[in-house]
């Protein structure tokens, strides 16, 4: 249906804006050793390629998501999708240490759940309005 489709898209547009996390990382890395001259060695400017690209994919893909279906429906997954890829390829890609205790990961789902709901709310109500 158009509402599952709007939220496969959404989601799919929030994990690309998580990997532009991590793409954005690696460009402020190789600015902060190098400045300027650091965006000009493959370290510096394969991320920032590819963060332009994946960044307006994502842009793209968003406003696609917004077109085929609910506002409730790829908002939220949007919104919610994002950070979670975001912390996952930091931690595998960056070697960011997480906490992963019961407690901490009961926290994570909560926070992951927050978001959804407040996402969904407004979007809601643009979509009755």
């Amino acid at each position: 249906t158009r509402t599952v489709r709007a939220a496969v898209y959404g989601a799919v547009a929030g994990a690309w804006f998580g990997l532009v996390g991590v793409l954005l990382d690696g460009v402020a890395n190789a600015w902060q050793r190098s400045g300027p001259d650091g965006l000009t060695h493959p370290g510096g400017w394969v991320p920032l390629a590819c963060l332009l690209l994946v960044g307006t994919a994502a842009l793209v893909l968003t406003q696609f998501s917004f077109q085929v279906g609910s506002l409730a429906a790829s908002f939220p997954a949007n919104e919610a999708t994002a950070p979670v890829v975001a912390v996952v390829l930091g931690a595998a890609l960056l070697h960011e240490r997480l906490p992963t205790s019961p407690g901490h990961l009961a926290a994570y789902l909560l926070c992951v759940a927050v978001v959804a709901v407040g996402a969904t709310q407004p979007a809601r109500g643009l979509t009755t309005a």
